[in-house]
């Protein structure tokens, strides 16, 4: 939820202001991008907290 929230903030406002890749990022609007950084996110949160006990399951 924080991602997305975040992703649709830096998408509408500052990535889409970037003169390289800011029409890029206008035209795919924001779910493309704001799913590719949740997916980032959870990623990297599943590799700094791994669960306790895996072999447990």
């Amino acid at each position: 939820m924080i991602t997305g929230f975040v992703s649709v903030i830096l998408c509408k406002f500052v990535f889409a202001n970037m003169d390289g890749i800011g029409p890029y990022l206008k035209e795919l609007d924001v779910l493309g991008p704001s799913f590719a950084l949740a997916m980032l996110a959870g990623w990297i949160v599943s590799k700094i907290a791994p669960p306790k006990d895996a072999t447990a399951a």
